[in-house]
């Protein structure tokens, strides 16, 4: 199970924790299609501008980054079952993420 805390910004390729910053802005657009009986693909795209406020020293980050996800989920009786694929500049790479969930 994934803790939360305040104010945490949920990034697709980028793992949990894996950024602090003192300012963050977030956009994410998203498409969510069923293509089957109980299955959907879900594909998002974001964008993400950090540390906007008055610069720190020394030599400043990047400051905007873009993700991307791909998800595959199968809408169960007990709850949804969802495979993502993520990918972000600043992870340079492609992660999976499953989740299981439960209906209420």
């Amino acid at each position: 199970m994934d803790r939360l805390y305040r104010n945490q910004i949920v990034f697709p390729g980028i793992p949990n924790y894996g950024d602090l910053a003192y300012s963050v802005a977030a956009l994410q657009l998203g498409l969510r299609r069923q293509i089957a009986n109980n299955f959907l693909l879900i594909a998002r795209s974001n964008l993400l501008a950090r540390d906007f406020g008055p610069q720190k020293m020394g030599k400043p980050e990047r400051q905007v980054y873009s993700g991307h996800s791909l998800t595959v989920a199968y809408d169960f009786l007990t709850g949804p079952v969802e495979f993502s694929a993520l990918f972000s500049e600043k992870s340079k790479g492609i992660q999976t993420y499953v989740s299981i969930g439960f209906s209420f």
